[in-house]
């Protein structure tokens, strides 16, 4: 969402500062039991006493996974680069703060979305919009803890499904939540959601809404429709 606010177990994170990591941006590798690492290029992220796994690390930017075990109402937050300690910095916990990952990665407008359209694949856009009884699949992060229960940093070819209960809004109307858990062959904390166009949208782009129990994915997120 590139919102500030509150981490949950699990969730994709970007941390801002100086001195943090190498000067060049250096992704993970999965190691060979299909795990992404808790240290990149000397940098290491600490959530309390658990160690996150790491995305990417840079000097300015590194992209953490909020470890699954955190809990509480706020935990301490630092970095760790080449022995030198950052400063820890108290954060708020809760047990999901979903986001829905957008097509400009600005956390606003189009989401990163998929048609689903008689077993073909295609980028939701103004250009391939969605059709009444289609799938979208979106993706989000935040959602919290899966069942069964994921581990941090795991690859997930199997279908985890997220533990709490997940529903949807698209234009306004309920639709069907036909699948919410780990995205196949992604790392443990990436959720892919799938959602049945209803009939009865006006074309164009729909707001789309999806709530984790009670928790509700961040405003102004859009699909395209075709209204047929």
């Amino acid at each position: 969402s590139n919102l500030a606010g509150a981490v949950s177990g699990g969730e994709i994170v970007v941390i801002y500062g100086t001195a943090m990591g190498p000067g060049s941006l250096t992704q993970y590798q999965p190691a060979a039991n299909g795990q992404v690492g808790t240290s990149l290029a000397g940098t290491s992220v600490y959530f309390g006493n658990y160690a996150a796994p790491l995305l990417y690390t840079s000097a300015s930017q590194i992209a953490a996974i909020v470890p699954y075990e955190v809990s509480g109402s706020a935990v301490q937050v630092f970095v760790q680069y080449q022995g030198d300690f950052s400063t820890a910095i108290p954060v708020s916990v809760a047990q999901a703060v979903p986001a829905i990952f957008t097509a400009d990665l600005s956390g606003k407008g189009l989401a990163a979305a998929i048609n689903v359209q008689n077993g073909a694949y295609s980028y939701n856009s103004a250009a391939h919009p969605a059709n009444a009884g289609d799938y979208v699949s979106l993706f989000l992060t935040g959602t919290g803890q899966t069942n069964p229960a994921s581990l941090n940093g795991q690859l997930t070819p199997d279908l985890n499904s997220v533990a709490a209960n997940v529903t949807a809004t698209v234009g306004g109307k309920n639709v069907t939540v036909q699948y919410a858990g780990g995205a196949p062959g992604s790392v443990a904390g990436l959720t892919q959601v799938n959602l049945l166009i209803p009939s009865g949208l006006t074309a164009g782009l729909v707001p789309v809404v999806v709530q984790v129990g009670s928790v509700s994915t961040q405003p102004g997120i859009t699909i395209a429709v075709s209204g047929k």
